[in-house]
Order: structure tokens, then sequence, then C-alpha cells
């Protein structure tokens, strides 16, 4: 409310001089935005309370100011015929320049306008402090010190744990390597009497009886390391005891028997029944499961 008084003492003040000044009145007067910067459009609204026989023009030219832009200035006469009333006056101006300033006289018709001040604010100034600012405090971003903990665990623990699996991973792979390559006999020799147990019924006592013995040398071989394909039957057994295998009295008779009955069967044309095949069989299977594991035994 101060302020409108001021612009309306103002505008009193500069029609002192002018005729009919007694008679306007000004009701209102507002700026929009009521705050504005350095480089704003801005717009002054002014309502007057003006008699009949006054008349009211469009300004013509626009007022001049050195750091005030005018862009147009409407006059909307809302008076009836023969009777006062309201003149609305639309002033759309640009400052460029902070702090105090007047609009410059002007004169639209018999209505006179000026003297109205002008304050506009600036960004630097709003934003200017009177002494310097302190150093400010380093700026981490949320959880910098989580993600730096991650960082430091992964980038100590990688290579740690890469030689860990690298020195127990590779023992691990040969040990498994070698408890394959140690099971070959075995898995070798469980694969051809499977075989010769599905050809039972079918296959012919001598044939049977050369592959069972061919089944045996080849598994002693292959378990021994030594080369038993041709060899003597006599020869594989003491090549069994050379191996360490501690083989009782029993289990090197049965082998002896299975290779014997073989070599009879082969090369004296003895007959053989089902019977005395399945037998055979199963005292190789029985023979075959009992190295295995004193030989596992041995190594382990």
């Amino acid at each position: 409310m101060s302020r409108r008084l001021v612009f309306a003492l103002l505008f009193v003040f500069s029609l002192e001089s002018w005729p009919g000044f007694s008679q306007v009145s000004l009701s209102e007067s507002i700026f929009l935005p009521l705050r504005f910067f350095v480089g704003d459009r801005v717009e002054l609204r002014l309502k007057y309370d003006i008699p009949a026989d006054l008349v009211v023009n469009q300004a013509e030219p626009l007022p001049e100011h050195p750091w005030i832009e005018f862009h147009t200035i409407e006059v909307q006469d809302r008076r009836a015929s023969g009777r006062s009333g309201e003149v609305l006056v639309r002033i759309f101006f640009t400052p460029f320049q902070p702090g105090e300033s007047l609009i410059p006289a002007f004169r639209l018709g018999d209505l006179g306008i000026g003297g109205i001040s002008v304050t506009t604010q600036s960004v630097l100034q709003a934003e200017r402090k009177p002494a310097l600012r302190g150093p400010r405090t380093q700026l981490n971003l949320p959880l910098t010190w989580l993600k730096l903990l991650i960082l430091a665990a992964v980038g100590i623990g990688a290579p740690v744990g890469m030689v860990f699996l690298l020195r127990y991973g590779v023992r691990g792979i040969a040990r498994i390597r070698e408890a394959r390559i140690g099971r070959l006999p075995y898995l070798h020799a469980r694969k051809s009497l499977n075989r010769l147990s599905a050809q039972l019924s079918s296959i012919e006592g001598k044939s049977f009886f050369i592959l069972l013995s061919l089944v045996v040398r080849r598994y002693l071989t292959e378990r021994l390391s030594a080369p038993l394909m041709s060899a003597a039957t006599g020869e594989i057994l003491k090549e069994l005891n050379r191996a360490g295998l501690d083989l009782e009295e029993d289990l090197s008779q049965r082998i002896h028997e299975v290779l014997w009955g073989a070599d009879l069967i082969k090369f004296s044309g003895k007959r053989s029944n089902k019977r005395e095949m399945r037998q055979n069989l199963k005292a190789v299977d029985s023979i075959v499961e009992q190295i295995e594991e004193r030989t596992v035994h041995v190594e382990s």
C-alpha cells in the first residue's frame, strides 16, 4: 500500500501544472510480475478515474529511456459515452539497469503520465556476499565408503583368489586326471565282462574262453604296466608277485585256473557248457574286483 501511495503522490506532483489534474485520480498501480530482474519483460498496469470531457489517446511516439526499452502502451477506455469512468493503461517494457529508475513523462492525449519509479532486481546483487566464503569440505557421493571398500576387496581378493585357484585347482584337476587314468584298466575290464555276459547265450564256448582270457591278460597288463598279453600263465603269476600286491594263495590259484582252463579249451578242443562259461565269467569278475581293491589300497 505504501508503494501505491508514493506513486500517487509522484503522479499528483507531476500533474500540478497540467489542466484538469484535480479531476484525475490514480486508483491502482501494479507491476506484473511484482519482482522482476534485469532483462525480464514487465507489465505496468495503471487504473485512472477520469471525467467524461478528458480525451485519452494512444501514446505516439513511445517514451524513451537509456536503460528501459518500451515495447507497447495499450489504452483501454472503459468510460460510458458522456460519463466519467475508468481508463486502464498497460505499459510493456524491459529494464536493463538494476536499481531504481523513473519512467519518463509522456502524454496520452489530455492524460499525462510520468515520474513512476521502477525497481529492478539483479541476480548478481542477490548473490553478492559481504566476505569471501571459507573453504568447503570435500563432497562425497552417497555410499562412497562402501564402493571404495568393495573396490579394495575386489582389488586384493581377486589376485589372491586367482593364486589359490590356480594352485589348488591345478592340483585338483591333476588328481582327478590321475584317478581317471588309474581307473581305466578296471573300466576296460568291466566293459568287456559286461559284453561277454550279454553274449553268453549266443556265443560258442571256444570263442568265449578266448575272449575271457584276453580280458584277464589285458586287465593285468594295464594294471601292472607289464607286457602280459602273450606271456605264459606262470609268467603272469610271477609278475603279480613282483608288483607287490601280496596276493594270497587262493587268488593266485583262481587266476591260474581261469587262464589254464581257457588255454585248455583253446588248444585241446575240449567242449564247454553254459554253466562252465558262467562260472568262469563270475570268477574273473571276482578276481578283477579283488585286485582292484588291493591296487587302490597300495596306491593310496
